[in-house]
């Protein structure tokens, strides 16, 4: 009888937790337009009105044995996410885990380039810099520029490292987000889905 007493003293606030818990993390309605705002603030986002072509600076990217020069336009098609970040980067440590994993998962739907702006004497010492921290980090899979000069970062006016940059697919910029952000966080998907709608 003890024992049935306590069990049933037990049993209603173990249903209230979980109901809670659930309701927390299983039920996430959609975001309303004053709460993406509210979320776009929050995480320096700007939308961008300009209507020309993305910047044609360019930076490297690497072929083979050698480097080549490239620029964001050779990115046309499809959606397409530049990520400006550097190996010695604090809010970059902190946000390029989730960064990596959502580059895999998302790797077919947009074009997704993370551009190291590690500065060197030559993109060969930038990219051996580069890849010494992400083997090290154990972040693989990412498709890799290189702006050892920072005449590209420059150019397309970041405010700082980390920057993301968003492109439709004939490239023009979109918006941007100044400062870092948890690439896994469970808004992030409904974000880009409003950022990239009908653009």
């Amino acid at each position: 009888m003890k024992k049935q007493f306590i069990l049933g003293m037990l049993v209603p606030p173990v249903l209230l937790l979980l109901y809670t818990m659930g309701k927390s993390f299983l039920f996430h309605p959609p975001m309303g337009e004053d709460d993406f705002e509210q979320y776009k603030l929050g995480i320096s986002y700007e939308d961008s009105d300009t209507k020309e072509e993305f910047s044609p600076s360019v930076f490297m990217v690497k072929k083979g044995a050698s480097f080549e020069e490239s620029n964001a336009q050779s990115l046309k098609g499809k959606p397409s996410i530049l990520h400006i970040w550097a190996t010695w980067c604090g809010p970059c440590a902190s946000e390029m885990p989730s960064f990596v994993k959502f580059a895999k998962k998302n790797a077919g739907k947009y074009n997704i380039l993370a551009v190291s702006v590690d500065t060197a004497k030559t993109v060969e010492e930038a990219y051996n810099t580069v890849q010494k921290h992400l083997k090290e980090k154990g972040w693989s899979g990412l498709n890799m520029a290189y702006d050892h000069t920072a005449v590209f970062t420059n150019d397309v006016k970041a405010s700082g490292v980390p920057t993301t940059i968003f492109l439709n697919a004939q490239g023009v910029e979109i918006g941007r987000v100044n400062g870092g952000m948890m690439w896994d966080d469970r808004e992030v998907e409904q974000l880009l889905s409003s950022i990239f709608k009908d653009k």
